[in-house]
C-alpha cells in the first residue's frame, strides 16, 4: 500500500480521480494547510489536521506502507514525515516547483532584473521579506523519487539537493481533465492572456516593459491584455491594477478565482498566451493554450521552455519570437502538430498507466530511469 499525502490545493481532485481506484493500492490523507482550496472528492480521502492526535497517529503507521508519495514540500508536517519513515519504506515527491526555485539562496536567478528591484524596494519600504517554511536541504537525501513530468527539471533537483533520487513520470494533467468540456474546441479569440498569477516569479513587470518597446507594442494594437491576478502577493496584484490600465490599451484583470471552465472559456476568447516564468511553472495553462491552438510564448530562461521543445512541440520565445508573430493565429498544420504531441503524453489513459507505474515502482521498490 503506498500513502499519498496531498494538501488542500486546486489540483488535489485530480490526484484523488486517479489514485482512488481499488487497483491503485492507495492510501489517500489530506492535510490541509489554510490555503482555502477546496476539493469535492472528500468520500475518497481521510482529512487529518495538523497538528493533531491523529497525525502522531499516522507517523507510527508509516512503516506499514511500502512508499510515501509526499505531493509538494511545503509544509513542516512533510518534514515530520520523512523523518518518521522507517528506511525501508521508500518517499517519492511530486515537484511542484516552489520548494527549490523559491529557495532565497537560488530565488534571484530566476527572478528578473526590474522585478526583482521592485521586490527589494517593496521589502525596505515594508521592512518586511516575504519567508516561507522550506525544508531543510539535507532531508533531500532522504528522498528516493523525484516526480515530475520534465526530466530537464529532475536533473535540476537532483543536482542541486546532491542527492542519488530517481526519477518517475508523472504529472495530474490529464488533457480530458484539464480541458473538460473545451476539449471538442478551438480558440477563436484575439485577446492575449498575459501571466497566470500574481506570482513573483512570473517576472510580470519586466514583461510588461518589453511589451511597452514599440516593436512588441505594435503587435496589441486593440488587443484586450487578460492578466489573472486572483493569487499571489497582494502588493504585485495592486501594482499591477495600477500600472495595467497605463501600459495596455484593454487591460482586463481577473481578480478572482475561476472555477475551471470558467477559466478556459475565457481562454477560448485568446490566441495567444505569454508566460514569463523562468522557472518551470504553469503547465496547466501551457497545455490547455497548445490545444486549443494558441500560440505560447515562454522565456528561452525557463526548464519548461527546453523541455516542450525537446519532445517537439512548436513553442515560441518570447525573448526573440514576439516581435516576428505577435498575436499572429497558429496554422492547422501547427496546431494538428502539438495536438498529436499532447495526446502521446498527456492523454488521460497515458497519465493514468503513468500513475499505475509509479505504484508499481514503490510498491516493488525497484526504479526506472
Amino acid at each position: 500500500m503506498v500513502l499519498h499525502i496531498l494538501s488542500d490545493d486546486k489540483f488535489t481532485d485530480y490526484v484523488i480521480d486517479q489514485f482512488s481506484n481499488d487497483d491503485m493500492q492507495s492510501d489517500l490523507v489530506v492535510i490541509p494547510s489554510g490555503a482555502g482550496h477546496s476539493f469535492k472528492r472528500c468520500d475518497k480521502v481521510r482529512v487529518i489536521s495538523y497538528p493533531s492526535s491523529q497525525f502522531v497517529e499516522l507517523l507510527s503507521i508509516l512503516g506499514g506502507y511500502s512508499g510515501i508519495v509526499l505531493h509538494g514540500l511545503f509544509w513542516p508536517f512533510c518534514e515530520e514525515i520523512i523523518k518518521a519513515a522507517p528506511h525501508n519504506v521508500k518517499i517519492a515527491w511530486y515537484f511542484w516547483g516552489g520548494e527549490l526555485y523559491c529557495r532565497s539562496e537560488i530565488a534571484n536567478s530566476f527572478i528578473a532584473p526590474i522585478t526583482n528591484f521592485l521586490y527589494r524596494l517593496h521589502t525596505i519600504k515594508n521592512n518586511t521579506q516575504f519567508k516561507s517554511w522550506q525544508l531543510p536541504l539535507d532531508l533531500y537525501k532522504r528522498i528516493d523519487y523525484c516526480i515530475t513530468s520534465e526530466v530537464e527539471e529532475y536533473e535540476f533537483a537532483k543536482e542541486y539537493t546532491k542527492s542519488n533520487m530517481q526519477f518517475i513520470w508523472y504529472t495530474c494533467y490529464s488533457l480530458e481533465e484539464t480541458l473538460g468540456d473545451v476539449i471538442s474546441m478551438r480558440s477563436g479569440g484575439n485577446n492575449v492572456l498575459f501571466c497566470n498569477s500574481a506570482a513573483l516569479e512570473n517576472n510580470m513587470f519586466d514583461a510588461t516593459l518589453r511589451l511597452q518597446k514599440l516593436a512588441y507594442k505594435k503587435h496589441l494594437r486593440d488587443r484586450h491584455v487578460v492578466m489573472p491576478l486572483s493569487y499571489g502577493s497582494p502588493w504585485i496584484r495592486n501594482l499591477m491594477l495600477k500600472l495595467g490600465p497605463i501600459c495596455f490599451k484593454k487591460f482586463v484583470p481577473l481578480i478572482t478565482f475561476l472555477p475551471r471552465e470558467e477559466y478556459n472559456r475565457i481562454m477560448l476568447d485568446c490566441s495567444t498566451l505569454i508566460l514569463p516564468y523562468h522557472s518551470p511553472a504553469g503547465q496547466g495553462n501551457i497545455i490547455t493554450a497548445l490545444w486549443l491552438g494558441m500560440r505560447v510564448y515562454l522565456s528561452e530562461k525557463s526548464i519548461a521552455f527546453k523541455y516542450f521543445k525537446r519532445i517537439g512541440i512548436k513553442i515560441y520565445s518570447f525573448e526573440n519570437d514576439f516581435v516576428k508573430y505577435g498575436c499572429e493565429k497558429l496554422s492547422d498544420d501547427i496546431v494538428d502538430h502539438n495536438k498529436n504531441i499532447l495526446l502521446k503524453v498527456y492523454c488521460k489513459e497515458q497519465v493514468y498507466l503513468n500513475a499505475k507505474n509509479l505504484i508499481s515502482i514503490l510498491e516493488s521498490n525497484n526504479a526506472t530511469e
